[in-house]
């Protein structure tokens, strides 16, 4: 067991130091280091065997054994405890030291001892660094220098030792393992080095198989698809030159084969609508800037046919460079998901537009009823009435109800004329006659609810031209609402003045006002805003829609400003005409309780 465990002990010494932490070239130095130091003490032993047998200068050779010997312990110590560095200056500095004291007392440069500075310079760049060795070789060239400088001295100095057949082998065995531990370092080195080539040979070789492979089920799967992807190399001048392509499913997608699209098309470019190729172009010059880019484009097949593809393209940037040199991108087909959009908006718009056909089918009939019903009531009502107050009332019902049936109808004509591209009969118009006259037309309406109705003109009204009916008909609508939704003892006022060639009517009220969320719509056909519906139960909807429209055939705009529980202002704009302006025009004309401030 105690032989067991001691032979274990001297293995283990024996085998290189595993020292962690150090890159591969550091773990082969420490192995050379090691058994270089091993090589030496093994040969320390027997030649100090044989100086004691056959040596004259005992004594001198014993100190240079043990001094060797101690210097070689405190190296293999140190490497043992992973000072690489350390131990290579050691050896490198003792075997230096060697040579030189050998050079001296040996007589000069005239014997062998000289070549021995060849391999620690050698042992210097493979231990250490390069740069080690070009500073062991300038201390070697100085001393050597020196030693022919002073070989007089030298041949004066004691000879301490002096060669015969024993040393000369020593310094052989001496030089055979300065030259001996390089090569073997260098063929380690070169070992390791085809090793590792070996590997990368193999590693990429791999990755080729693996990229092969790659490709083609890449290939496989680009035949079963209808999308393709394609990369694109970049020159330094921006050009496109064609990199790969999927071959067969480019083919199904456009067409067109990828050699039939550069040779009789120029470039891929050539597959898009203009529109859409001067997209393309700019996401292209995005993507060669760094930038990631998708897009939806219309291509032309090779048979007329149009598809949509949405493209992406990913930069690809070289740092050494400082740009890209390639970008790499997928098409996908994706008609048919425009498609399936375009029809379900389709279905959505047609469900809409029936919902908006039940619910102006509701409302026609409403307004269309409630008069007749109030009309049918009078009547009866008249039929069967003595007083003659009575009968005034019934009366005055029943025109009333027949002013809503005529005034709805008329909107419903405005409404079919506006839709239908109307042929305008455009005539000269005096504002201030056509409003005046509305107001006459409302004024019982306006009497009954004791409400203040103004009218202001400014000097010089230009005329406009204009459809007399469909223009009398749009302010009719704003003022009539205006007098609807405007309580008892309110007040209405109409200003109209020139204003840059435009003539700018003010119709503004004191009435419920609409609030923020209903202004965004009520020009919208049928629709009726909270407060309107809260007030006033009939009313179509459509009045204020057939404004706008109106309005707008005519050159002209509509805005609005309200706030709730305070009142509304309609300002309406039209073109003047260019045939002048007429004479004077009243200024004010009043009505109602008192005029409106």
């Amino acid at each position: 067991m105690v032989n067991r465990s001691l032979w274990s002990r001297v293995v283990k010494l024996a085998a290189p130091p595993s020292i962690a932490g150090f890159d591969e070239q550091a773990a082969r130095v420490a192995r050379a280091l090691h058994y270089v130091l091993l090589g030496i003490m093994v040969m320390i032993a027997p030649t100090v065997v044989l100086i004691v047998l056959f040596g004259d200068l005992k004594v001198i050779s014993l100190i240079f054994a043990a001094v060797g010997t101690l210097v070689c312990l405190f190296a293999f110590w140190r490497l043992r405890q992973g000072h690489i560095r350390q131990t290579s200056l050691i050896l490198i500095s003792f075997y230096w030291t060697i040579d030189a004291v050998l050079l001296a007392v040996t007589g000069g440069m005239l014997n062998s001892s000289a070549s021995l500075f060849v391999g620690v310079i050698i042992m210097a760049a493979l231990f250490v660094n390069w740069r080690a060795s070009v500073i062991v070789a300038v201390l070697t060239i100085f001393y050597s220098l020196a030693i022919v400088f002073l070989k007089d001295s030298l041949h004066a100095l004691p000879r301490l030792y002096v060669f015969d057949d024993f040393r000369s082998w020593m310094v052989f065995v001496l030089a055979a393992l300065l030259v001996v531990i390089p090569v073997i370092t260098m063929q380690n080195g070169m070992a390791d080095a085809l090793k590792l080539a070996r590997q990368q040979l193999a590693e990429r070789e791999k990755a080729e198989r693996s990229l092969r492979d790659s490709e083609e089920r890449y290939r496989l799967v680009s035949t079963m698809i209808w999308d393709y992807a394609f990369a694109f190399d970049v020159t330094p001048e921006g050009k496109l030159i064609p990199a790969w392509i999927t071959v067969e499913s480019f083919g199904r997608l456009t067409g067109y084969s990828a050699e039939d699209v550069w040779k009789e098309l120029g470039d891929t470019f050539s597959l898009y609508p203009a529109e859409d190729a001067a997209r393309a172009r700019q996401d292209v010059a995005r993507t060669i800037q760094g930038e990631e880019t998708t897009a939806e484009y219309r291509i032309v097949r090779g048979d007329g046919q149009i598809r949509w593809v949405r493209l992406q393209r990913k930069p690809i940037w070289d740092a050494i460079q400082g740009r890209v040199i390639r970008f790499v991108g997928a098409a996908q087909d994706i008609t048919d998901e425009k498609e399936a959009n375009r029809m379900r908006l389709e279905f959505a718009l047609q469900k809409e537009r029936q919902q908006t056909y039940r619910d102006v089918i509701s409302g026609l009939s409403h307004d269309i009823k409630t008069p007749l019903t109030v009309i049918n009531t009078s009547l009866y009502a008249l039929e069967r009435s003595s007083s003659p107050e009575e009968q005034r009332q019934h009366i005055e019902n029943v025109r009333r109800q027949t002013r809503r049936v005529r005034d709805f109808i008329e909107d419903l004509l405005a409404v079919s004329r506006m839709d239908s591209a109307p042929q305008l009969r455009l005539n000269e118009i005096e504002l201030d006659e056509l409003l005046s006259s509305i107001h006459d037309e409302l004024r019982p309406i306006i009497d009954s609810k004791r409400q203040t109705f103004a009218l202001h003109f400014s000097p010089a009204l230009p005329i406009v031209r204009a459809d007399e009916a469909l223009l009398r008909r749009a302010f009719i609508n704003v003022i009539q609402n205006a007098v609807h939704y405007t309580p008892e003892d309110g007040a209405i006022r109409i200003y109209a003045q020139c204003v840059d060639e435009m003539v700018c009517t003010d119709i503004s009220d004191t009435g419920i006002g609409i609030s923020e969320a209903d202004l965004a719509h009520i020009f919208e056909p049928f629709f009726r805003g909270t407060e309107a519906r809260m007030r006033r139960k009939s009313g179509s909807g459509i009045g204020l829609a057939v404004v706008e429209q109106v309005i707008a055939h005519h050159g002209g705009r509509i805005e609005v400003e309200s706030k709730p529980h305070v009142g509304s202002t309609f300002r309406i704009w039209l073109p003047a005409s260019r045939s002048g302006n007429r004479g004077q025009s009243p200024d004010v004309a009043t009505s109602g309780a008192g005029a409106f401030r």
